[in-house]
């Protein structure tokens, strides 16, 4: 173990200031049992250089017994507590639960502060050198949901990071939030969390590529949860049910906003805008609305009624569209800032990239949006049998799909990247393949040879491949010396990527962009009125970024004219659940295409799931929270006690004392040092008890506890309180096993009903099943104790 500096402070204030100044290397230790073995072992992701002791500050000392409460300081230790005579006979669940707390050499100097603040017990937490990449510890998983959980608990998890698939989502959509509503088959609550942050959710369920999916940790298990499906089947239930999720503002603000552009990013803002009571115009230099949705994406992937219908909600709404306007030719940047009082640019990737080859200017030679955008408006484009496209990414895939839908013979593709590194969606060559498209990887066009009359007749082809990395560490594609091969083409169709067209805007670009503020991608610029979102403001990239680009412009907006409040999601340290059903090895849901007969340009070729196959798919859902259990033994039966946790800052109730968190198990901020704790004085007729069930008396931790405190006349319960420690993230207090026994003249035939309640609710892991039977037991057996 590497030196450490060690402070002893005086007081919980000269504590706190040592902490807070030392930072995150710094750590407050009360009796040193816990903390320095964790040092020792190096489980912790960061080092720890400074200790914090808190066994000579004197404002932490002492025990009081007034009429009223009794006051324990924090670093009084645990010996202390189960020797005083006072302490046993007044608070007898208290002393007990110190008194079961390991050794007794332990309990010597171990404090009352420090067993209510120690870290959970998990091996994968607790693992020598921090080998496992664990939530608590600022990880991506719980190892244990799926792992060794034999001690783990049986009451769900704790949310205490934003898990994969949220932090993976551009739009940091709270996946697993939407999830839970699902397995507890509220729909419409599952839509409205997705709806909050994702007003386009019928789109992006079917077009997102879904990077989710791709960090989903139960790819590890098996394969990853449909969320993409999900979604898709939540954002059409928005659209069937809009007066459930879209409501005119409450008032209108007075202020207006005109936004230029129709795509993702404007139909973002414009909806969060107008919810905002703000008077809300959308430009768009094209006679549909979408953008690149309507004119990039063909219908067979994203059918154009879905876009016709967005348009009728936001109608409805209240948004004002003028269609056919084009910034720089029927209106300019002037006219609009003396109509409205902000304007946000929202323009897209318009341009395709060119490509330099010999003959690159015969007929037949087309760029990708041009094409989609003539499939689009269903212009009718002349395309031969055999059609070659130049790309590798989803639009260069969309469009080899076209031509084959269009009628073209024979489609071919050419990468230049290897198969394996394109950049489309698994799913989109997938579905190529199937229709019959042809890959050529490692391929480039070099020359076009022209026919007679100046078409497009045989292509050269370039034959690449990839050498080793250079020094920079990057690898690189070049050509093998002479070998090429002849292609017999009747149409070239690049699609190598898209740029930004800023004609009309010259005044707000630079460098081929208009100047947004990157900070949070909050669509500020340099003009006060004028704010950007999207491709045109941060560069070409999926639908889901772009929605989350116009959430961000409008709150800035508001932030600049009022309106808009925060949209709050499931908070971190919440309890969250997940169903049995998920520790099984099943397969995700996937949508069914039509047979390849049946495919068409103009019709969507696959299905949304159905309710069952979506509600099922949800209980695949790991939520991906900490199962790991809170291992106090004086924390839960303080809970039990409706005891109060004093820190240098305010007062914390017991029971809201606990959490499960990044590097903690209680709600304590930095520098933030408990100092006492205040346990109320028992009503006349009170019982306590305490019991801990452990492999072994020389073991600290708890397989299960239960703390009892309860007021009796006679055999009739008046008031009780009932505490688990050790089946939960946190000690858990049974309120509906509470409120069951209130009133009740306590029998054996009540104690097994009670016992029985108390499970109702358990979801066990692949070990830890016998908890759930041993809780039972040992709820009904402590109550007995009563009678």
């Amino acid at each position: 173990m590497k030196d450490l500096e060690v402070y002893y402070a005086g007081s919980a204030k000269e504590a706190s200031a040592l902490l807070k100044e030392k930072g995150d290397s710094s750590w407050p230790m009360g009796g040193g049992t816990d903390l320095i073995g964790v040092i020792r072992e190096g489980i912790l992701p960061q080092q720890i250089n400074e200790i914090v002791s808190l066994k000579k500050a004197e404002d932490l000392q002492g025990i009081i017994k007034d009429e009223n409460y009794l006051t324990l300081g924090a670093a009084t230790t645990l010996s202390e507590i189960e020797k005083n005579a006072e302490i046993n006979q007044i608070f007898p669940a208290l002393a007990e639960a110190a008194r079961t707390v390991a050794s007794p050499q332990i309990r010597h100097v171990a404090t009352v502060g420090g067993n209510i603040c120690q870290q959970v017990r998990c091996w994968y937490y607790r693992y020598q050198g921090d080998k496992f990449n664990c939530l608590r510890k600022g990880g991506e998983r719980c190892n244990a949901v799926v792992g060794n959980n034999l001690y783990h608990s049986v009451f769900g998890a704790f949310k205490v990071c934003d898990p994969p698939c949220q932090v993976e989502c551009p739009n940091s959509t709270n996946i697993p939030a939407y999830m839970e509503r699902l397995r507890s088959g509220d729909i419409a609550g599952a839509a409205k969390i997705l709806f909050e942050v994702n007003p386009l959710a019928a789109v992006t369920g079917r077009i997102c590529p879904h990077t989710c999916e791709q960090t989903c940790n139960r790819k590890k298990f098996d394969e990853s949860v449909s969320v993409r499906e999900a979604e898709r089947f939540l954002g059409d239930y928005v659209l069937e049910h809009p007066e459930d999720f879209i409501t005119p503002p409450k008032k209108e603000s007075g202020k207006k906003v005109t936004v230029i552009g129709s795509g993702p990013a404007g139909l973002s803002a414009a909806f969060y805008l107008r919810q905002a009571g703000h008077t809300v115009t959308i430009l768009d230099q094209n006679p549909e609305i979408g953008g690149m949705l309507y004119y990039g994406i063909p219908s067979y992937r994203l059918p154009k009624e879905i876009l016709a219908r967005y348009k009728e909600i936001l109608l409805g709404l209240g948004v004002n569209f003028r269609m056919n306007t084009k910034v720089g030719e029927t209106v300019t940047l002037e006219d609009l800032y003396k109509e409205c009082d902000i304007v946000l640019v929202g323009i897209g990737a318009w341009v395709s990239l060119g490509l330099e080859f010999e003959g690159k200017d015969a007929e037949g030679v087309l760029n990708a949006l041009e094409f989609l955008q003539k499939a689009a408006d269903r212009v009718p484009q002349k395309l031969g049998e055999k059609v070659v496209v130049i790309g590798g990414g989803n639009t260069s895939f969309d469009v080899c799909r076209s031509a084959r839908k269009m009628g073209a013979k024979e489609v071919t593709l050419l990468s230049i990247l290897p198969y394996d590194e394109m950049p489309a969606e698994e799913e989109e060559i997938t579905e190529a393949l199937e229709e019959g498209v042809q890959i050529l990887d490692l391929t480039t066009l070099q020359k076009v040879i022209k026919g007679e009359n100046g078409e497009v007749k045989t292509l050269v082809l370039q034959q690449m491949e990839k050498i080793d990395e250079d020094e920079t560490g990057l690898g690189n594609i070049a050509p093998v010396q002479d070998v090429t091969r002849e292609l017999e083409a009747d149409n070239v169709i690049v699609a190598i990527g898209q740029t930004i067209d800023l004609e009309g805007f010259e005044s707000l670009s630079s460098g081929g962009r208009l100047i947004a503020l990157s900070e949070k991608e909050s669509g500020k610029t340099f003009e006060e009125a004028i704010f950007a979102a999207g491709d045109a403001a941060y560069g070409p990239a999926t639908a889901v970024k772009a929605i989350f680009q116009g959430r961000n412009c409008a709150k800035s907006i508001c932030e600049t004219i009022g309106g808009m409040e925060e949209v709050v999601q499931t908070e971190r340290g919440e309890k969250i659940s997940f169903s049995s059903y998920a520790l099984q090895k099943t397969e995700k849901a996937k949508t069914a295409n039509a047979p390849l007969e049946e495919r068409e340009l103009y019709k969507e070729i696959s299905t949304t799931l159905n309710i069952e196959e979506i509600l099922q798919e949800a209980e695949r859902c790991l939520n991906c929270g900490c199962v790991a259990v809170s291992p106090t033994d004086v924390g839960t039966a303080l809970i039990a006690l409706d005891a109060m946790i004093v820190t240098n800052e305010r007062e914390i109730l017991a029971e809201h004392f606990f959490k499960a968190a990044v590097m903690g198990s209680t709600v304590l901020e930095k520098g933030e040092i408990v100092t006492k704790i205040r346990v109320p004085q028992a009503a006349a007729g009170n019982k306590q008890i305490y019991y801990k069930h452990r492999t072994r008396k020389s073991i600290d931790f708890p397989i299960l506890s239960i703390a009892l405190n309860a007021d009796m006349d006679g055999q009739k319960v008046k008031d009780i309180r009932v505490v688990f420690g050790a089946a939960a993230p946190v000690p858990k207090r049974m309120h509906q096993v509470e409120e069951f026994l209130r009133g009740k003249d306590l029998t054996r035939q009540v104690a097994e009903e009670a016992a029985a309640l108390a499970v109702e609710d358990c979801v066990p892991l692949a070990e830890n099943a016998y908890k759930v039977h041993l809780l039972e037991v040992l709820t009904r057996r402590t109550l007995e104790k009563l009678i």
